[in-house]
């Protein structure tokens, strides 16, 4: 009998150690062991005498694809599954994939499967934070009322449940945005990263942060730390709008542009960062790429305003904040 059976496990890591004239190659695999099928792998090579930063690669390399794969992998097994049949885990993975997909419809269906993972597992912990990230999200992107108390409310259960776990204490820290004060949920990220040195979100979400009270060089540092820990993370277009915002508060015009246009044309970009890059084309002096994005963005949101704008990304700078204003205004926002 193998580890993974006697053990009951889903998954299996596995590494192969190869020294050769001073260097090594290690070859990690992660298996679903029901079906024996490998859901990724790689190769880590380094000399023998820098043995610790081969194994900091590995690791690295190995916890984003542990979140990544999994959960991808998990929602594709609850999808060919009916409703009814789900269980709390498999709800909520599958409750992520549309999670993430930042529409209306979407969100509303991960609300649902979120709340039906709590109601199978009332002390499923990470359900919990779900349901605080999908009802942060109704919130921002102003899909209806109400939703400010219910972030708050799983967030802290999800913390009460399992207070080691970061994605509890990064929706925490998240809530706390929904009121205007991004720095009071510093200290929920700090557990969220302390608890996960590689978990991408509670970086990106220290970054934000940072670039609403005017921290650009923490800002930077936090979503450059964000997108080479997972650069295929679903958030990955709010870590590049992040980084174009660092570099408008230095006066760097140029790379604000570049980097707001990378993060509005990622997948699952939603109309907010849409408003990012038309302000950030203004202030640019390329009215005419801005007019562009100001199209895309109205026919997705007619009734974006300059108010939703500053509602979700509360500026302390207030001449930042005016000039935002003045490019938002002069293409209908």
């Amino acid at each position: 009998m193998v580890v993974s059976d006697a053990l009951a496990a889903r998954y299996c890591l596995t590494d192969v150690v190869e020294p050769s004239a001073g260097r090594l190659a290690v070859t990690v695999s992660l298996t679903d062991v029901p079906n024996g099928t490998i859901l990724w792998g790689d190769r880590y090579f380094g000399p023998i005498d820098d043995v610790h930063a081969v194994r900091a690669s590995i690791v690295h390399g190995v916890v984003a694809a542990l979140d990544e794969q999994i959960p991808v992998h998990e929602a594709a097994l609850a999808q060919a599954r009916t409703t009814e049949h789900l269980d709390a885990w498999g709800a909520y993975h599958l409750a992520l994939r549309h999670m993430y997909r930042f529409t209306r419809a979407d969100n509303q269906t991960a609300l649902d499967l979120f709340a039906r993972s709590v109601a199978l597992d009332p002390n499923f912990a990470r359900g919990h934070a779900g349901l605080s990230f999908a009802s942060f999200q109704a919130a921002f992107l102003r899909y209806g009322d109400d939703w400010m108390e219910a972030a708050r409310r799983h967030a802290e259960r999800s913390v009460e449940l399992d207070p080691l776990d970061p994605m509890g204490n990064f929706t925490l820290g998240r809530s706390l945005w929904l009121d205007g004060t991004p720095d009071a949920g510093l200290p929920w990220l700090g557990r969220a990263t302390g608890a996960n040195p590689n978990f991408a979100q509670g970086f990106y979400a220290r970054a934000w942060a940072d670039i609403m009270a005017g921290r650009s060089t923490e800002g930077r540092r936090n979503a450059d730390m964000a997108m080479s820990l997972c650069p295929i993370d679903p958030m990955l277009y709010a870590m590049q709008a992040t980084r174009a915002f660092t570099h408008l508060q230095d006066g760097d015009r140029d790379g604000a542009a570049l980097w707001a246009d990378r993060a509005a044309r990622a997948p699952g970009s939603h109309y907010l960062v849409g408003a990012i890059t038309v302000a950030v084309h203004e202030i640019d002096g390329n009215s005419e790429k801005a007019a562009l994005w100001a199209r895309s963005v109205q026919s997705r949101r007619k009734d974006a305003t300059v108010a939703d704008f500053f509602q979700a990304f509360p500026f302390e700078n207030p001449e930042l904040r005016s000039r935002l204003t003045s490019a938002l205004a002069r293409h209908g926002f």
